[in-house]
């Protein structure tokens, strides 16, 4: 009997729900539930829930994962290699933000921003990441972001990252920004499964939801 897919998955340190299937605002493509973890951030020595983030990707990655097949979640977790062949699989991947508390769109911004621009500089990304930088930054820098609010970043393979925000994981939402740079989009899933990932618990629970695609 074959084993039943499980409509949603709950992020273990927020509580967040995410759902087991995405289909990305301006997009037709149905994505996998591919793991979940929380984003911390200390303040005053006490590390702060922040929000909730889960990977998506299309079931086509199954055909590049096959290779690393047999292989720990821990030895997937630590391997530069195996995220790099997931991330550059011609298929759609996709990152569900989901806050966990009020803040700032310009605390958010700042934060990630940091992250993106030695990520940007080390990838010689140049005048045009500049360009791509501003224009992400502008989907946040301005607005509140409040407990709950879900942002989805959709990777449309090979070089285009479509930005939505919406008041709920299972709210309505828009396309706010559509960015075509790849050095823009590679950076930002780097931040999460690269050598220096802002969540290493994250990381693990998305090599761990990657593994089960082979």
């Amino acid at each position: 009997m074959s084993e039943t897919m499980p409509e949603s998955f709950v992020e273990s340190v927020t509580g967040v729900k995410f759902p087991a299937s995405l289909t990305s605002p301006g997009s037709s493509t149905q994505l996998a539930f591919a793991g979940a973890g929380v984003r911390e951030k200390k303040v005053a020595f006490i590390n702060v829930k922040v929000y909730a983030v889960a990977l998506y990707v299309e079931s086509g990655v199954k055909a590049v994962l096959a290779a690393w097949r047999g292989q720990s979640v821990s030895s997937l977790s630590n391997n530069s290699a195996f995220f790099n062949s997931a991330l550059s699989a011609p298929v759609q991947k996709a990152l569900q933000i989901v806050l966990v508390r009020d803040i700032t769109g310009a605390q958010f911004w700042g934060a990630l921003s940091e992250s993106l621009q030695p990520r940007l500089k080390a990838a010689k990304a140049g005048e045009a990441g500049d360009k791509a930088l501003s224009e992400l930054g502008k989907v946040f820098q301005t607005r509140p972001l409040t407990n709950g609010m879900s942002i989805t970043l959709n990777w449309i393979h090979p070089s285009t990252l479509q930005v939505a925000v919406a008041p709920s994981p299972s709210g309505k939402a828009t396309v706010e920004a559509s960015i075509d740079n790849k050095a823009l989009v590679s950076s930002i899933f780097d931040i999460y499964v690269g050598d220096q990932p802002i969540s290493p618990g994250a990381k693990f629970q998305f090599a761990s939801g990657l593994a089960r695609f082979m």
